[in-house]
This record gives structure tokens, sequence and C-alpha cells, in this order.
């Protein structure tokens, strides 16, 4: 994951500018470029017949300064030590097109956080995770607290190429970051495991977890030799991933928490989102997601 250049989206609601905060706590001690996009639209703007032409681009020239003004304002009390902070307002209706888009000119993208999830609404946060082909970090609060872990979520279930990829990912960005954050690195594995079969009691998770564990000997001891990861702190549970990453987040209070995600679309996606889309909705930590692709 590559630090050197990162887009960061201007939030008017978040009067602490979490996302570029976090940009800063990532780069500090850098000579990184953090470009801060505003995005604007105005549909009567953009509809001729509404209003007059004039009147539109009056209008519209009006929202631009409007937004270059307060982005300056946010930017100015914030302490940038080396990085270098760009500003640009763009005029869109279709932000995660827009950074899709653009993405490939940065190495990871941040927001900060929203939870306006709800059943036939996709929130932002959701789409840019499901279509940025870079990382994407959703900012809940501060990176580098006390004391500071970071949690790594992997699937070492699975024997497919691009998800053994996507866990050497997910544990090379939790690695790179906890060094960059002074933070301990913590690495969880969650065997899937129905809600029902895991609130019915249908299953012997303890004995699930034993066999893990002795099957996936090697593995653990690789992986934690490689990103310098204590044994004690790779868990391996079943039950619902969602579930079981929100819990350990919680117990470790993590500040951030590594994952990757499937970016599933269409209706499906709508209906069950993936589990990276659920811990957001349940956990507080900051989560950074890792596109297969």
């Amino acid at each position: 994951m590559n630090l050197e250049k990162i887009l960061v989206i201007a939030d008017r609601d978040d009067p602490r500018q979490k996302a570029l905060r976090a940009a800063l706590d990532l780069t500090r001690g850098t000579r990184a470029v953090i470009s801060v996009v505003g995005f604007l639209f105005d549909d009567m703007v953009q509809h001729p017949g509404l209003i007059p032409a004039t009147t539109a681009r009056q209008m519209k020239a009006t929202m631009v300064r409007d937004k270059k003004t307060w982005m300056r304002a946010a930017v100015e009390g914030i302490e940038s030590g080396e990085a270098r902070i760009r500003q640009t307002v763009v005029w869109t209706r279709d932000i995660s097109g827009w950074v899709a888009e653009h993405a490939g000119e940065f190495g990871l993208v941040i927001k900060s956080g929203s939870r306006s999830e709800g059943l036939m609404h996709t929130p932002l946060d959701w789409q840019l995770m499901r279509e940025s082909k870079v990382p994407v970090m959703i900012v809940r609060d501060h990176l580098r607290k006390r004391p500071g872990r970071i949690l790594a979520s992997v699937d070492l279930g699975s024997s497919k190429p691009t998800q053994r990829d996507l866990n050497r990912r997910v544990l090379a960005a939790g690695h790179m970051l906890a060094q960059q954050l002074d933070a301990e690195l913590h690495v969880v594995y969650a065997i899937p495991l129905s809600a029902l079969a895991q609130d019915l009691d249908l299953v012997d998770r303890s004995l699930m977890e034993r066999k893990a564990i002795r099957a996936l000997d090697a593995e653990l001891a690789a992986i934690s030799e490689e990103f310098d990861v204590p044994r004690k702190n790779i868990v391996i549970k079943a039950g619902p991933p969602e579930r079981i990453l929100d819990g350990q987040a919680s117990k470790l209070k993590a500040t951030l928490l590594v994952m990757g995600t499937r970016g599933r679309k269409g209706l499906k996606g709508k209906l069950l989102g993936n589990t990276a889309e659920k811990v957001l909705h349940l956990n507080r930590s900051t989560v950074l997601a890792l596109s297969p692709h």
C-alpha cells in the first residue's frame, strides 16, 4: 500500500476533519501529497429550463467559491508537518464514480465514517469500498491512540489464489501501519458459522477452533515470523465473521481494523452486504478495506 499520495474526501459535517487528520497521522515524517477533494452538486443548476442559464452559472460559481472558502478554513488550523496538502473542488453527483475513475492516481482513499445505511440505500462508504481499486479507509476516530492496536482480518480457510494474495496484502498493510503508528498488530481468522447455528448451539465451536489451530500451525508460525506478530496475538474463532470481528476489535479497543472486501453488487449486495460493510455498521473502529482486485 502506497502512502505517498492520498485522496481525502472533505466532509462539511465533520468539524474535526477526521479523514484529513488520519492522513496526516499515516504520513507523519514524510513528504506525502494529500489531495483534499470537496464534492459539490446541485440539480437545479444542471437542469436547463428551471432557471435562466446566466442564473445557473452564477449559482454554480457562488457555490464553488463557498466550498473553496470553507475548505481553506477547515484545513487552516491543522498542522500538516512535512506533508503537502492540495485542495480541489469537484462538481459531480457521482462521488464514488469519480473516485473510482481517479483512484489510480492515489495509493489510498480516506473518508470520515457515516452511518446512513438502509435496506435500499447504499451509503457512499459502501460504494467506495465496492468500486475503488485502491484501499479505502473509513475513519471513525484518531489513529494515534495509546495503547495502539491494529487488528488484521484474514481468511485462512480458502485455497483460492486471489484470497491468499488478499490475505498477504491485508497482513502487509497491517504490519506497515503498525510500524507507522507505533501500534501492536493482532490477527484474527473468523471460521464462518451462521448466526442460527451459533445461537442454537448446533455446532461445537471450540472443537472447530482447536482443529483449525492444529491444521494451520505451520501457516500461523509463518505469519508470526514474516509479519512480526506474536503467536498470542493470532486468534481463531468460529462464528458469523462480522460478529467475530466486532467482538475482537471491541475487546482489543482496536484503533484500526484491516480487512478485505469482495465488492458484492446488485440486489444481493443490497440485501446481504459484505462483511466489511456489516462491520462498519456494528463497530466503531476505523476500517481499512482492501479490494481483491
